[in-house]
């Protein structure tokens, strides 16, 4: 990464990725035209490396840590097997409570 780039990224974030993707969808061009609006010392920024530079913005949000993807898998690991509790006791529950079918005796405790 160059001077040059640094600046522009720092201006960038200054300005917001909001604005610079208002400024972007306002302005019309080609994605080597320079976006005078940004920064305000030669070289100007291209429209291209404005797009580029939203697009990495994004994806600073999506990024997860290693931490918080065990934490999200162990979390979605308990979930299943609490919803496979839940359904084996409500399945074991129900075969306690049915009659029994036709031409089933019905089961007795032997006393001694």
């Amino acid at each position: 990464m160059s001077m040059e780039e640094d600046a522009w990224r720092e201006a960038l974030r200054t300005k917001g990725r909001d604005w610079v993707l208002a400024e972007l969808n306002t302005r019309p061009g080609l994605p080597q035209d320079p976006l005078l609006d940004v920064v305000y010392v030669q070289p100007f920024p291209t429209r291209e490396f404005c797009q580029r530079w939203c697009v990495e913005t994004d994806n600073q949000y999506l990024r997860l840590s290693g931490h918080t993807k065990g934490v999200l898998c162990g979390v979605l690991i308990l979930g299943i097997f609490i919803a496979m509790a839940m359904h084996s006791l409500t399945s074991v529950g129900t075969t306690r409570l049915r009659a029994p079918q036709a031409g089933q005796q019905p089961t007795q405790a032997v006393q001694p």
